[in-house]
């Protein structure tokens, strides 16, 4: 295979977290090389001897099976570590507070959207929040201060990952009376369809711009729209429920 000069953002973009390492899904290494995913393995396999035992490994069905949702939130701990100089351990520390903050937000979300506003006024202001702090985190300061940064991204990932408790909530509340099994079952599918499409549609952006923080801006665009539209609709919501 001939050399190519890669820009390094490209590449940071199809780094993924698995087993603790941080490597390449052999389809993105090839299409990198310009080359097909066969004739990457083949050279490799051809070639074992030149390198490391760990060099390759195939994944497991479960490994497989969680990969597309890793990958949208695996260029997190690329951001950190790679753009913003993070070492690895305090990028994945920082990835780990957003997941439990995103765990303890479900139960928050729901409490609020019970007991103090409406189901689509909460999620309104979860889509604002989801746009508000992911533009936050496209442009965050290295030097921004440790404690600061846990806040930016506990809320990040308490509202990113938060908010499908209350979505699902209210869209069987939503529903035709006997329907709602099949009301969630479709936004759980166009839930599904995000996670599959979201992660090519993040990496793409960055190839195109090389700039992450371009693609962070762009892909909380939506959640912005969806806040603003759930914000402006909530009466027509409450009187259809």
């Amino acid at each position: 295979m001939g050399k190519k000069n890669i820009p390094s953002v490209h590449i940071e973009s199809r780094i993924l977290l698995v087993r603790g390492h941080r490597v390449m899904l052999d389809s993105d290494l090839a299409e990198l090389y310009g080359v097909t995913t066969k004739r990457l393995n083949e050279q490799v396999r051809s070639n074992a001897d030149r390198f490391p035992g760990d060099f390759v490994f195939q994944l497991t069905r479960q490994e497989a099976k969680n990969l597309r949702s890793q990958s949208a939130t695996s260029n997190l701990v690329t951001y950190l570590s790679d753009s913003l100089n993070y070492s690895l351990v305090a990028a994945g520390l920082v990835f780990s507070v957003a997941q439990s903050a995103g765990a303890g937000g479900r139960v928050l979300w729901g409490y609020l959207a019970d007991r103090l506003l409406s189901g689509p006024v909460m999620l309104g202001c979860l889509g604002i929040t989801i746009a508000g702090t992911g533009v936050a985190v496209a442009f965050i300061d290295p030097a921004t201060p440790w404690p600061l940064l846990v806040v930016l991204f506990g809320l990040y990932g308490a509202a990113g990952i938060g908010w499908n408790g209350v979505y699902l909530a209210e869209v069987a509340r939503q529903a035709p009376p006997g329907n709602a099994g099949v009301a969630t079952g479709g936004a759980l599918w166009v839930t599904f369809l995000g996670i599959v499409v979201g992660p090519p549609l993040f990496g793409a952006i960055i190839s195109s711009t090389d700039s992450y923080a371009v693609s962070f801006t762009a892909t909380s665009l939506p959640a912005a729209a969806c806040g603003l539209v759930l914000l402006a609709a909530r009466r027509s919501f409450a009187n259809n429920a």
